[in-house]
């Protein structure tokens, strides 16, 4: 065998595991979404959808408010791993419903997304609510026991 032919059957050096130089590591070299969308107006879309503030978004997604009002005002465009962050704040949405809503935001001419998307994120929404009302009972009836010496 060749040496070139070895070489072309060699797996990439993330698949070994192995260290990979400081110029290719992750946090040195992120990867941005530009060209993806809107994926502010996405994240907009979403956040008003389940009826959560930028504040609570952004303490749920361990960020600041002031980097949820540059990503959804389109100012900044987010790592993957902002966003992914922002996906599990958002109750784990899946990241692809904020890809495709981003798409058809960019592109309303494309009406097939637009309606995958939005039934997607309405889905995920509903669920949300479904588990807050499933929730909701039980906190309520722990914070209504209140302890006899209170009224003594």
């Amino acid at each position: 065998m060749s040496t070139q032919q070895s070489q072309s059957r060699r797996l990439p050096q993330d698949a070994l595991n192995l260290p990979l130089p400081p110029d290719e590591r992750p946090e040195s070299n992120p990867i941005v979404l530009q060209n993806l969308g809107d994926i502010g107006g996405a994240v907009t879309f979403i956040r008003r959808s389940m009826g959560i503030s930028q504040a609570q978004l952004a303490e749920n997604a361990g960020l600041v408010r002031s980097a949820i009002s540059m990503i959804e005002s389109g100012k900044r465009t987010p790592v993957l791993g902002t966003l992914a962050a922002i996906a599990l704040a958002l109750g784990n949405i899946p990241i692809h419903a904020i890809f495709m809503k981003a798409r058809a935001l960019s592109h309303p001419e494309d009406k097939v997304v637009e309606k995958m998307a939005d039934a997607i994120i309405s889905a995920h929404v509903n669920l949300q609510r479904e588990e807050q009302k499933r929730t909701e009972p039980e906190s309520a009836q722990q914070s209504e026991t209140v302890p006899d010496f209170i009224f003594n």
